[in-house]
């Protein structure tokens, strides 16, 4: 191949440059109009549950702001991660959210995830609220002594979220440090764990109480315990694990977009989750919930909270 001549050279010199200017030009216009369509709003459970009552409420207050529709599109499965796995192929351009619950983020302490997790980035945490075992109005058990004792002796079946999650992890250490013999049976859709306890199939329910709260007004459901440091501001009459040397773990909810997406969008829409969350139909949402009150954390802080979450729960797992 002959040599180029100097011009040639030249032109090549110039043109590469002027390729790059060109795109970084056209992503930042791209940015600069978002956003200009619907954005999909992720669900990774099933409606009828707490994720679903949330991630609808939230998408609603996000609307008129953003002056887009979000459309909640429900993806059930694999604790979480079938919903992950949607927005991880997609291009990472923010029409694609997610509301990702701790279930999921747990998954790489248990050793089940399917995904990594760097290829996600959060946009804060939207949602804290204390887990808890709850059974049926006609159960025999009075209380978690009641429970407890009955556990000791013989299977307990208990229905829950999924393998690897934060109901497997609390179970599992008290099976080996309180000699218990919870069974554990998973369920993807919410409305089919807590059917199963209403209908006696299963003994017990994993979840949290704000999530069945209507269940629980009605007096078909209530608490026997929860796993929490202190007593829960909305069921203060129900015992906490740290009364009887058990550990807690809190349950909570993050905002995620793909990595990969142009930090103008990803400002933008922290920017109007910021706005959502503190309006006050969006509180509203979480009194009903039954949610802690210092339950919303920003993108400044919600890599540290995660982080520090994620060690807690390896020290629940390690624990012999």
């Amino acid at each position: 191949m002959p040599d180029r001549s100097p011009l040639a050279r030249l032109s090549v010199i110039v043109f590469v440059p002027v390729i790059v200017t060109v795109i970084l030009i056209g992503t930042a216009a791209a940015a600069s109009l978002y956003p200009s369509r619907p954005i999909d709003f992720i669900v990774p459970w099933g409606t009828g549950g707490g994720a679903d009552l949330v991630g609808r409420a939230l998408a609603k207050e996000m609307e008129p702001i953003l002056e887009v529709s979000l459309p909640v599109v429900n993806v059930p499965g694999g604790t979480g991660q079938t919903g992950l796995a949607k927005l991880g192929e997609g291009p990472a351009d923010g029409y694609m959210i997610e509301e990702a619950t701790s279930e999921t983020l747990l998954l790489p302490v248990t050793g089940h995830p399917l995904l990594e997790l760097a290829r996600f980035v959060p946009l804060g945490i939207i949602d804290q609220q204390n887990p808890g075992l709850l059974v049926g109005a006609a159960s025999p058990f009075k209380d978690w002594n009641d429970l407890l004792n009955t556990a000791r002796k013989q299977s307990v079946s208990v229905a829950f979220d999924g393998f690897g999650s934060t109901g497997d992890l609390l179970l599992s250490y008290l099976n080996r440090h309180a000699s218990t013999h919870f069974n554990l049976v998973p369920y993807a859709q919410p409305a089919e764990r807590i059917a199963s306890v209403l209908g006696g199939e299963n003994a017990v329910l994993f979840t949290q109480p704000g999530d069945v709260h209507a269940y629980i007004a009605g007096g078909q459901l209530r608490p026997v315990l929860l796993f929490a440091d202190r007593p829960d501001p909305q069921f203060p009459a129900t015992p906490i694990s740290k009364t009887f040397g058990y550990p807690s773990l809190i349950h909570f909810r993050a905002m995620y977009v793909k990595a990969g997406t142009a930090p103008e969008i990803m400002r933008v829409l922290g920017t109007a989750l910021d706005k959502a969350e503190h309006s006050s139909t969006y509180k509203s949402t979480l009194d009903d919930e039954g949610a802690l009150p210092a339950s919303l954390i920003d993108a400044t802080q919600v890599g540290d909270f995660i982080t520090t979450w994620q060690k807690q729960a390896a020290d629940i797992r390690d624990a012999r």
